[in-house]
């Protein structure tokens, strides 16, 4: 990759990559990690490092992983040459999700030899959810890493709307932990969304309208393309080995790679849908404040 690195909490020195200079103004408001500040080839003496620190041993990743890491000049396993700004975007719950998105954001960027190219979405305005909305477009694939209340966040669902709208793949990660959905993203639930957040959050249709959203062909959409695109589970243990975590690292390289255009997933007509997601109906059983539990009963 080359250039030079600024430690980020200095301010940039001026002679750096210009990639690394849109990083520092993109993180301003929180510290880099560890791997992010050393984004750079490794040396022959760091390749063959054993222990906690390092998470990644080179023999185990697949021979073009290792090839964009220690050949000069990144690989794009998205694509060649870039078509857009951005490999990937990723798309989650701030308050659920924060250190899995962090953790993705570092890692697909030291997998892909270039940390410039993954873009977080909370790295930006999150009231700015035209600016988002734009960010999507200028990616070859959205991440959406699944919790119980993504879909209620705006910005999350501007993200997917600008996604479907756009034709932009989807890779879904399932995040466990304590804000693993306890219920399926399944037909039903994503048909019926409009639903489910008339009930709970009518303020998030209102503002979604504002930006031009159409709710019913988001759900139309998001019930075909998340519902036929493979989950992945990524579960975060610090005190255990990294084996899991990799594993599932290139589970999602390999997932962006496949990544299909949402249109690819619809089969049925609009009218099809409609009338098929109207054979269920959405119940919402609410025992406190806190918990929502999703049931399905036949119309």
């Amino acid at each position: 990759m080359g250039g030079t690195f600024c430690a980020p909490e200095d301010r940039c020195c001026g002679g750096c990559d210009s990639d690394h200079k849109e990083i520092l103004r993109n993180n301003e408001a929180e510290m880099m990690t560890d791997r992010e500040l050393t984004m750079i080839k490794p040396d022959t003496e760091a390749e063959t490092k054993t222990g906690s620190d390092k998470l990644f041993d080179l023999t185990e990743l697949p021979p073009q992983i290792v090839t964009s890491i220690t050949h000069e000049g990144p690989v794009n396993t998205m694509g060649s040459p870039h078509t857009k700004k951005y490999a990937t975007m990723l798309c989650h719950h701030l308050e659920e999700a924060k250190r899995e998105g962090r953790h993705l954001k570092s890692e697909l960027g030291f997998l892909l030899g270039d940390p410039g190219r993954i873009a977080l979405d909370s790295n930006y305005d999150l009231e700015n959810l035209g600016q988002l909305a734009q960010l999507v477009m200028e990616s070859e694939v959205l991440v959406v890493l699944q919790t119980k209340t993504l879909l209620h966040c705006p910005w999350c669902l501007v993200e997917l709307a600008s996604a479907m709208k756009n034709d932009i793949p989807l890779v879904c990660i399932e995040v466990v932990g304590p804000a693993s959905c306890d219920f399926v993203w399944g037909f039903e639930y994503l048909a019926n969304l409009d639903t489910v957040l008339q009930k709970e959050n009518p303020n998030v249709l209102e503002l979604l309208k504002s930006h031009g959203v159409d709710i019913e062909d988001l759900c139309y959409r998001l019930s075909y393309a998340i519902v036929q695109t493979l989950t992945i589970k990524l579960e975060l243990t610090p005190h255990e080995s990294n084996g899991g975590t990799n594993e599932a690292l290139m589970d999602i390289m390999e997932a962006l790679r496949l990544a299909e255009a949402p249109s690819a997933r619809l089969f049925v007509s609009k009218e099809e849908w409609r009338a098929q997601r109207g054979k269920s109906n959405v119940i919402l059983a609410t025992d406190d404040a806190s918990t929502t539990d999703v049931v399905w009963e036949e119309a």
